[in-house]
């Protein structure tokens, strides 16, 4: 079979729009990752800086390179040395190509304090000239296969661990929710299956 492929120029219909420029003051206070695995929990970016080895987290699966966990300390710290540490079990040592980064606000950049090609569970070390600030992130470029899985991510001031704010949890907006609702026409919302009627109902979207 020969599949044939053609360019279509749709640049008189279509707005380009490019993304938000990243800014400091909306990233979330703690730490964060590009994408978690979404399949089944326990692979949350909190696994990274819970001190256990044998959790983890996990990019969503087969995302490939271009993964980042990153850490959000509230405040400015000085830091001089990261360790990353990968799972114990070998197919999970799959990253190739990696970077530690932090955010300089006086030139609104990330800017790269040391690189790396291999972690394994006996975890690298990375150690450079002291920098100060608020957010520093393990940016994952390449790897082996299907999802980038880091067991810990840790930052030192000297022999001082720094601590990782805990996250705030976000409330879930109050009232009734589903997976989908039926598009079609209204009235088969969430709320349907909890109003006392028995001849209203909550539908899923068509497939």
């Amino acid at each position: 079979n020969m599949d044939t492929m053609e360019r279509i120029d749709i640049s008189d219909q279509a707005t380009i729009v490019d993304p938000p420029p990243f800014s400091p003051d909306t990233q979330p206070l703690g730490v964060s990752a590009s994408s978690t695995y979404s399949v089944t929990s326990g692979y949350e970016a909190s696994k990274a800086v819970d001190g256990e080895l044998s959790t983890r987290w996990n990019a969503e699966s087969l995302s490939g390179g271009g993964e980042y966990l990153q850490i959000n300390f509230g405040e400015e710290k000085t830091f001089d040395s990261v360790k990353v540490y990968e799972d114990k079990l070998e197919e999970l040592h799959r990253t190739k190509d990696y970077s530690i980064q932090y955010w300089d606000i006086a030139e609104n950049r990330w800017k790269t304090v040391a690189t790396g090609t291999k972690i394994t569970d006996q975890g690298a070390t990375h150690s450079f000239e002291p920098v100060t600030a608020q957010l520093v992130r393990l940016y994952i470029r390449n790897i082996t296969q299907d999802s980038a899985s880091i067991s810990e991510f840790q930052i030192f001031n000297g022999n001082q661990q720094l601590e990782v704010p805990p996250t705030p949890l976000v409330p879930e907006k109050a009232g009734y929710s589903a997976s989908s609702v039926y598009e079609i026409e209204a009235g088969y919302e969430a709320d349907k299956a909890f109003d006392g009627d028995m001849t209203t109902r909550w539908n899923a979207a068509a497939r």
